[in-house]
């Protein structure tokens, strides 16, 4: 399949709304024209965080038209972006089934090499549960697709375009390797954690693993690091 072939079968599919590309405009409003004549969703979630991919299923479910945009090629930034690849136990039998089997598919709990059971502590692993980042990607983006959520990837926010009136958000500027783009709607979400575009008192902490190699045992270490490198509260 050539490269023409390919974009004409793939167009359809990534088509950002029932109307197509013209959902998402590009450059600004005609003279006289205000964002809310181009509105095409509802919604807008920016960031493919675990929040960000729930609080877009939960709106698509309710009947909203929803666009998420994440930086990033996947979601569920939190384990995926992270290297972290595991749940705490504590609380995991709290969670619903439904997003019990989202994070850790029955099919999985095969690959993990030996048997275990996430509800039982002395079941292996300690106080922790293995996941597979692969399986969290897909299984996050099969879900907001299942329930009609538009998704943009490798696509960053840069701006958020007001009404004439400048009383309220009329959408997000979105800049990706097809250049700039906005993309209108009647409400946002910022589900993008510590790089929130929010107040600092706002944010979310993550934390992040570098490299582990031949893991056995869970190992627990604190690393000091200088109050100038800005790092602590």
């Amino acid at each position: 399949m050539d490269r023409r072939e390919f974009l004409q079968s793939a167009l359809p599919a990534v088509a950002l709304a029932p109307h197509g590309w013209g959902s998402l405009l590009l450059g600004a409003s005609p003279a006289g024209r205000s964002p809310a004549a181009f509105r095409a969703y509802d919604l807008i979630v920016i960031g493919g965080s675990l929040a960000g991919c729930l609080a877009a299923r939960h709106a698509a479910r309710r009947g909203l038209r929803v666009l998420l945009v994440e930086r990033r090629t996947f979601l569920g930034t939190e384990i995926t972006a992270t290297l972290r690849p595991w749940l705490q136990r504590r609380g995991f039998e709290t969670l619903g089934r439904e997003l019990r089997d989202l994070l850790l598919p029955e099919a999985e709990k095969v690959e993990v090499g030996v048997p275990f059971d996430p509800d039982r502590p002395d079941a292996g692993f300690g106080a922790a549960i293995p996941l597979f980042c692969g399986s969290v990607k897909k299984q996050l983006m099969a879900a907001l697709l299942h329930e009609g959520v538009q998704v943009l990837l490798m696509t960053g926010v840069w701006g958020v375009p007001a009404d004439r009136e400048q009383k309220e958000a009329g959408g997000v500027a979105l800049a990706n390797k097809f250049g700039l783009q906005v993309a209108y709607g009647r409400g946002i979400i910022d589900a993008t954690g510590p790089v929130a575009a929010g107040p600092a008192r706002a944010r979310t902490d993550h934390s992040f693993c570098l490299e582990f190699y031949r893991v056995r045992d869970e190992v627990q270490r604190e690393i000091s690091v200088p109050a100038s490198l800005g790092l602590l509260d």
